[in-house]
């Protein structure tokens, strides 16, 4: 069975890092993107079953790549992040077909949790 190709996009490098150790299962391939232009590149080339996806970042911020991604047929389920924990921006994204919506600094018992439940949905 193919492992699940996980991306991870956020422009602090500290960030995906530590995502990345964390998420790296034997059964999950990790990408990391910097920008939400790097996610959509990626996902012109691979088939992408989940995308981590952080709401601010520069070229192409995630917000608008969100816009991108839901609006590809068959588009993975995206896990928006942010420093900013705003409730209208929670609500926001949320409608705009988010899977999910985590606040920095993360509870990484949540992140796995998340992800057990997002990957167990694709299967």
């Amino acid at each position: 069975m193919a492992k699940k190709l996980i991306v991870v996009a956020d422009d602090q490098p500290g960030v995906r890092r530590i995502l990345a150790e964390v998420l790296s299962k034997d059964k999950y391939e990790l990408m990391e993107a910097a920008s939400g232009e790097e996610v959509i590149e990626i996902m012109q080339e691979r088939r992408v079953d989940l995308v981590f996806l952080d709401v601010k970042m520069p070229r192409l911020d995630g917000v608008t790549a969100l816009k991108k991604i839901v609006a590809q047929p068959k588009h993975p389920p995206v896990v928006m992040m942010t420093a900013q924990g705003q409730a209208d921006l929670r609500q926001r994204v949320m409608s705009m077909g988010a899977s999910a919506y985590l606040e920095k600094p993360f509870d990484m018992d949540a992140v796995l949790q998340l992800l057990e439940e997002l990957t167990d949905e694709l299967t």
